[in-house]
């Protein structure tokens, strides 16, 4: 897979998640696809995927992906795998959740094979600054 290919499946990933549409992100993903989020969880497969997805914006107190911006692509051609910093907000059980993070996606030829997510707090200070 090429760099332009894998970087508009992260795009349409990303995107799916913000316009809260199923079918965008599952048309990013392989049938063997294998999710982590950073605190955990692990969704194998396009059902599991697809339950987490559909749980996550329709519970009682919907999720809501409010901003989900992409700082810098960096892609393996030879890996076929690309790393994906990013800015995270949402709104989720009714609290308002942000934080900055990366992830690691492979890829096959054609679609998305698995996510790796890593969170990083938004709050930097330099304990050791003089």
């Amino acid at each position: 897979m090429d760099r332009s290919t894998a970087e508009a499946l992260i795009r349409r990933y990303f995107q799916g998640w913000l316009q809260q549409d199923v079918s965008l992100v599952l048309n990013t993903l392989s049938p063997g696809i294998q999710v982590i989020e950073s605190y955990g969880p692990v969704y194998d497969g396009i059902d599991e995927v697809s339950h987490w997805f559909n749980d996550w914006h329709t519970r009682r107190e919907k999720g809501k992906v409010t901003r989900w911006d992409i700082f810098k692509v960096m892609y393996d051609e030879v890996q076929r795998m690309a790393a994906v910093e990013w800015d995270f907000e949402c709104i989720y059980d009714g609290n308002f959740g942000s934080f900055l993070g990366a992830s690691l996606f492979c890829f096959d030829d054609t679609k998305v094979t698995c996510i790796q997510e890593y969170k990083m707090e938004k709050e930097h200070y330099r304990p050791y600054k003089r």
